[in-house]
């Protein structure tokens, strides 16, 4: 047990001389939530895009006052920005509904504009979304063939290798 409070120990003083991946170590076995908080805060400013997208979810079930949803949507639009596949999807999905308390409005492009770079890099819940509105037309998305047809035959191939969060299924 002494090693491992000599280890938490080298961390925090890591974390406090601004070593942001010895922050992001003591999130996972934090004392309390505010300093998770606080060790997440710390990770996000340091330009961490898992640890942006991880203190947006925090911060949504903390509170739902004003300022949290400010603040979270805020460490949203950073993670995704900084190309976090599962930040570019959940915007998009914020902006096809919708969302009142970030102050998003319904709008089909900015989604589009999301969750094509999701899929992009893989993000396969982003493929379906943009394969099916695209095969439908749907939600102000036009109707493209082709697009929907790259689209499915990028997740048959995921099912196939099991890659981008697709189990394994040689059948598909």
């Amino acid at each position: 047990e002494d090693s491992g409070r000599n280890y938490q120990d080298y961390l925090v003083k890591a974390a406090e001389q601004g070593h942001v991946k010895a922050a992001l170590q003591l999130v996972l076995h934090p004392r309390s939530r505010d300093e998770k908080l606080r060790w997440l805060t710390m990770a996000a400013e340091g330009g961490m895009a898992g640890a942006q997208y991880q203190l947006f979810q925090e911060l949504l079930k903390a509170a739902p006052e004003v300022e949290s949803s400010t603040s979270a949507r805020t460490w949203l639009e950073k993670a995704a920005n900084n190309d976090h596949t599962d930040a570019q999807y959940e915007l998009g999905r914020l902006y096809i509904n919708g969302y009142q308390a970030f102050g998003i409005e319904k709008d089909s492009a900015k989604a589009r504009h999301w969750w094509e770079l999701a899929a992009s890099k893989g993000h396969g819940r982003a493929s379906d979304e943009l394969s099916w509105r695209y095969e439908k037309g749907a939600n102000g998305f036009p109707h493209d063939p082709q697009r929907t047809i790259e689209l499915l035959k990028q997740a048959a191939d995921d099912y196939q290798f099991g890659r981008n969060g697709r189990q394994k299924n040689v059948q598909m």
